[in-house]
Formats: C-alpha cells, structure tokens, sequence
C-alpha cells in the first residue's frame, strides 16, 4: 500500500456534483501529509497548543507577539476562515470545509481559490445534512453558517452534532437588520441558540488575536466545538500589549485591579477597553475582563475580579434593551450567587450593531453609564469597609498607615533582649540560622498580646517563656519545611514532649547538634512552666495545645512531600495552630490567679479568631522568602491553586517570579487581608461578653502585633 503522501486529494464541489444520493464518490475524502515545504500562507496557523500552556511564536517579530498586525480590510471572520484554509495548507487530518455563507461575505477565503472547500449557499439544507453524514463517520468537518441559517436548520443541527464538528457561525450584515424586532442582539440570540446544544465549548473572539488563539486551540480538537465571529468591519481599538494565550474555559483580564468591572464577549469587548481608557485618564480604577467563552462559563476568574469592585457592568451590543435572561447573563448571575457578592450589577446595552462609525457613541454611553454610578475616584471613601483595604498614599497596599508600619517596625529595632533570651538566643544560634532580628520581634510580640489578666510581676516570667518556646518551634519548623528530615523532626518531637531517654543515634553529626540544643532549651523550658503558680490546674490544656501544633508542623511536612494535598480548608484548620497563640494564653493563664474558670470557655473561644489574625499577618509577611525554600505550607499557594492561578507542577519546580506574580495577580493576599477583618469582627463579638479582663487592649495588642508582621516583610 502507498503512503497516503501519494494519494491524491479527491475534492466536490457542491455547486456541480449533488451531494443528495450518497454516492462513494462523495464520501471519499482522502488528504496528503505535509511535505517538508509548506504552501505560502501555512505560517499564519500556528501548531495546537495545550491547554494552559503559553507559547513562543516562531519567525515572527516579537512586537506581533504583542499585538497583531493590522490588516485594514479583514473583518474577525476572515481571520478565522483564514485560519481554517491554514488547516487545509498544513495537511493535518482528514479535513471538510462546508460553508452556507455566500463567498461575497468571506473574501480572503474566497480568493484562496482552494477546491476542497464547499460553497453551498443556493442548497443550505442538503450541504448542511452531507456535512453532519460527514461527522457521523468520524470525520472532521467545519461548517460556516450564518445566525439566520442556524436559526433555520437548528433542529437539523441538534440531531446531527458529533465530536468532530467545528461551526462557525459567522455575523452579518442581515443579521443586524433582523435583530431590532426580537429584542436580542444577533451576538446574544446565537450564544442563546448554541447554549441548546451540547457543544464542548463556545468561543467568541474580541480580536484577531483571539481569533488566531482560538482556531489554533481547535486545530486538534475532537470535541464538538462553535466559534461565533462577526463579519463587520473591525473597530480601530488597541488592545493591551501584553496579552495572555488562550487556555481552555478561561477568560482574559485585560485590565484589572479596579472598582468598576466592565465585563464583556466578542465585539463588546474593543469599545469596552476604549471607555476603560478614558475613565482611567479621569482617575477612576477600571477592570476589563474578556470573557472569550460562553462556555464553558469562566466563573473562578469572574468571582476573582469582582472580589474588590463596587460595581460590575455587563457590556452587551444589543438592538435593545431585552426583559429577557440570555444564558450569558444567567451564568454572571450564578457566578455572583457563588460568591455572595453583596454590590450590584448593571447591563449596559449598546444601541445597535458596532461598527467604526458607531464606536464613540458607545464608549460615550459607556463612560457616562460608569459615571452616573458615582464612583468617582475623588469620592471614595477608603474606611467605608474594612472589608476592602485600598492602596493610596500613605497607605500600604492593605490599608494600614505606612507609619504606623514603620513605627512597629522602629519599635522592634529599638528592643533590647533580655539576658535570659539573649543566652538562649546564643545556644539556638549554633545551629540555627535565624538572626537577632526575629528575636526582638517575638520578644516584643510577646509583651503586646499577653493576656491583662496576667499578675505583673509574672509578665516577664511569662513573656520570656513564650520566646523560648518560639526558639523551640522554629527548631522544629525549619525542620519540618526541608524534605529529606522526616526522622530528625520525629526525634525533635520525642524530645519536646518530653519523653525519656530519646535514642540519637542514628542521626548525622549535623543533625545530633541540632537535637542536642532542641534538648537543652526544651529542658530550660519545662523547668520554667513549672515554676507558674497555675501549673497544675492548666498542664493538661497546654499539652493538648502543644499536640495540636506538633500535629501542624507534621502536616507541613507532609504537605512539602505531597504539594497535591495543597487546600485551602486544611490550610485554615491546622496552620493557624503555627502562632501557639492558645497555647501561650494557657501560659498566661498559669500566671493568672485572679481568672475565673468558668469564663474559660468563653475566652478561648475569642482568642481562637485572635490566633487566626496572627496566622494571616504571618501569612502575609513570610510567603515570598518561602517560595526559594519549596515551602509551600502558606495559605496564599493552597488558594493559587484551586483557583487554577497556579498548578502543582509550578511549584514542583518554581519559578519565584513565575510563583509570586501569580500569587499577586490573583489577589491573594486580599483575600487573606479581608479575613483579618473578619476575624477581628468575631473576636469583638465573642469577647465583649467577657468581664474578667480588658479585651480591648487586648484587641488592640494584637492589632499592633499585625502591623509589626506587615512592617517586618522580609526580615521574618
């Protein structure tokens, strides 16, 4: 048998053969491999790229990596008809190409002059139905269609669909005079059709650079597929620069980081990108969001957006406004739902078809529809919502006032270790790596968020034991964070407890000095919980609060080995228990004569929110230093990736700029932020029922303490 490279390819024109009687002839359709010349224009269809994968284009300048280049008179459905006669150039697959549009509408596919492209406008319904016999035998075919036609033979359509069919549905001109009666845009009444079928994915291109994403994200596809393109004059927008490649169901954000999210598909899209232009020129902070797909509906990136905005604004180019809920608008609806999102959402319906002799009219009705809202940048008020930190000047980017961060941080400068910690401090530091810094930051710490019920001459006992046991976990936490140390962290545990005669030897050098100081100090430490007056009475509670956070540090380490099991429940579960906060009100309460039992309940009830506060400012001012150490235990990463902003493979082998913009982009330390504020609430709200001590020094203790995490990034 004869390589199919010497087959020659046997094409039908449908306009001279009739497709009708089924003949052999016309369900033969063979193909040629690629050669090694490819014919002139293959070029432009770059290979499929995979899912969530970026791509460096080849033999291309890198400015048009950017930004594509302009071609005066090629309207979104020539580039991707363009697109589909690239497939036929490149030979890929077994491949059909059936359009019911007139060529007079599709001129660059066209004026190609290929044969094995079937142009069947005078015989719509019997091409249509050859085509879907085409799928039914397993064969790849494309069929343009126009919103008229798919309206017309939308049942044929139900009935025949397969995995390998791609339609296209192209906007015309008809298409738009159409429209004014029905109260649906053409772009909406489609997205409306299409959702009654069970294609895999539903795309709607912005702009030739979508459009050459999207027809290479199909390229290989074998699932039932529909692009939906206008052939209207393309609009004399610059997109961004710095554009993102197409992945599978994800939207694009072409701005971000506003108070206005303008959400749009398709053409909607370039007038949106102008008003965003011209409000942010006014001082008002606006997000673009390119929803690309109408299905599947992007919801992770719509909720992610919206997350810090007061107002989102759905851009639609409609005949006018419809009582009606598309599908679109319905999927926006439930993402919102998702999320509780408490602000509102507005459509904006844009009069008629958009076109370059329309397009200011509809940046104007844009632009004014944003202003009326009263979001005007010089109105905001940026302690409306604690809930929703704003970075202005003076401000950090969660709110705080940038001296009061450096005045914690001025304050842990100026703090002198006591001699009792400065010993200990130079027995952990022949082992340890941590400098004299984060010592004086515990040691100030410490004094901030003890309980005020402590007797004062106790205060200082107390503090520095809590200093020590910090020096106790940082030995054991640095253990725990490094893979390859499992049985050392095992022994460090025994030792800590305090177990008897633990067994050293089977440890490295190395590793004996480090379990001979962890021995030294944990024996200091348990001589000087004992000397509490309270001991007795609360021994108990502290041993439980010191398993549950032995039981953190061994999920860490757990977690370093199997980075698969990253989640943002657990993460919240146990890592709030790394802060020793309960533990170290036990300590408190041991020097505390005057507490009565039976608010105990009560009182840990309200320092567990305070505990969660402390983890969120630790949080927030280690993870960067903690991407080069493949530690990856911060709550910031478990939500990076369930949010899809990162996958388990990039931290396998992390890039710490790749990590950290990914982190930032997705806006999770906002959401870590945000959280402080709610536990700060429903710590005010357990603890005003408290009489026994003074919770709003307390309170306020503890909110110095986040300022001193936010003041000492990267020096922690």
């Amino acid at each position: 048998m004869s390589s199919s490279a010497d087959v020659p390819c046997r094409v039908w024109n449908i306009g001279r053969k009739d497709c009708r009687g089924g003949g052999s002839e016309m369900n033969q359709i063979d193909w040629e491999r690629t050669g090694d010349s490819q014919p002139a224009g293959a070029g432009w269809l770059r290979p499929h790229i995979e899912f969530g994968q970026s791509e460096v284009l080849r033999g291309q300048p890198e400015q048009d990596q950017a930004r594509p280049a302009t071609v005066d008179s090629e309207t979104l459905a020539d580039f991707v008809c363009r697109g589909v006669h690239g497939w036929l150039n490149m030979r890929l697959q077994p491949l059909t190409v059936v359009s019911l549009v007139p060529q007079s509408l599709l001129p660059r596919l066209s004026e190609e002059g290929d044969s094995r492209v079937f142009w069947a406008e005078n015989d719509a319904g019997s091409a249509l139905q050859w085509a879907l016999s085409l799928v039914g035998r397993k064969q790849r075919v494309v069929v343009l269609i126009s919103a008229r036609q798919l309206r017309q033979h939308l049942d044929e359509i139900c009935g025949g669909i397969g995995t390998r069919l791609l339609l296209i549905v192209i906007l015309t001109p008809d298409d738009d005079s159409e429209a004014g009666g029905r109260g649906l845009s053409p772009n909406e009444s489609c997205l409306s059709m299409l959702s009654l079928l069970p294609w895999k994915s539903v795309m709607v291109p912005a702009d030739p650079f979508d459009c050459r994403e999207m027809v290479s994200l199909v390229a290989s596809a074998v699932e039932p597929t529909a692009i939906l393109v206008s052939a209207r004059p393309r609009l004399p927008i610059a997109f961004p620069d710095s554009r993102t490649s197409i992945q599978f169901g994800r939207s694009e954000c072409l701005f971000r980081g506003g108070e206005v999210v303008l959400a749009a598909i398709g053409e909607s899209v370039a007038p949106a990108v102008a008003a965003a232009r011209r409000l942010t020129a006014s001082g008002q902070t606006v997000s673009v969001l390119n929803l690309r797909f109408a299905a599947p509906f992007d919801h992770r990136t719509l909720a992610r957006e919206v997350r810090d905005a007061k107002r989102l604004y759905v851009i639609d180019a409609g005949a006018k406004p419809s009582s009606v809920l598309t599908p679109l608008q319905g999927e926006i609806l439930r993402s919102l739902r998702r999320i509780g999102w408490p602000t509102s959402s507005r459509q904006i319906v844009l009069h008629g078809p958009i076109t370059p002799e329309t397009l200011e009219s509809h940046v104007d009705q844009i632009v004014q529809s944003v202003r009326n809202s009263g979001f005007a940048a010089r109105d905001r008020d940026l302690h409306s919502s604690p809930n929703q930190p704003m970075k202005r000047a003076g401000l950090d980017s969660f709110g705080f006032s940038l001296s009061s961060l450096r005045h914690e941080h001025e304050a842990v400068q100026a703090t002198v270790l006591s001699p009792q910690i400065e010993a200990w401090y130079q027995t952990y530091s022949t082992v340890g790596p941590r400098g004299r810094y984060l010592w004086q930051w515990c040691q100030h710490g410490a004094y901030l968020t003890t309980l005020p019920c402590v007797r004062e001459d106790l205060v200082q006992h107390v503090c520095e034991t809590k200093v020590l046991s910090i020096m106790l976990c940082v030995l054991l936490d640095d253990v725990a964070d490094e893979q390859g140390r499992e049985t050392l962290l095992d022994v460090l545990f025994r030792i800590i407890e305090p177990q008897e005669g633990v067994d050293l030897s089977g440890l490295s050098a190395p590793d004996r000095r480090w379990a001979k100081v962890t021995r030294e100090l944990a024996t200091t430490y348990h001589e000087r919980i004992r000397e509490c007056p309270l001991y007795a009475e609360y021994a108990d509670l502290l041993n439980f609060d010191q398993q549950q956070y032995f039981n953190t540090m061994r999920y860490s380490s757990l977690l370093n080995r199997h980075l698969n099991l990253l989640n943002p429940t657990e993460h919240d579960l146990y890592l709030p228990h790394a802060m020793h906060m309960m533990s170290f009100s036990t300590l408190d309460l041991m020097c505390s004569p005057g507490f009565p039992a039976e608010d105990l309940g009560r009182l840990r009830e309200a320092l567990w929110q305070l505990q969660c506060m402390g983890r969120v400012g630790n949080l927030l001012s280690t993870w960067r230093r903690e991407i080069p150490q493949s530690d990856f235990t911060s709550g910031v990463f478990a939500r990076a990736v369930v949010s899809g902003d990162l996958t388990v493979s990039d931290l396998a082998n992390p890039s710490p700029h790749f990590v950290e913009d990914a982190v930032v982009d997705g806006r999770h330390e906002r959401h870590f932020a945000r959280r402080w504020h709610s536990h700060r609430h429903r710590y005010i709200r357990k603890a005003r029922d408290i009489r026994s001590l003074d919770w709003k020094k307390l309170l306020e203790g503890n909110e110095r303490f986040f300022r001193m995490h936010l003041g000492s990034r990267g020096l922690i």
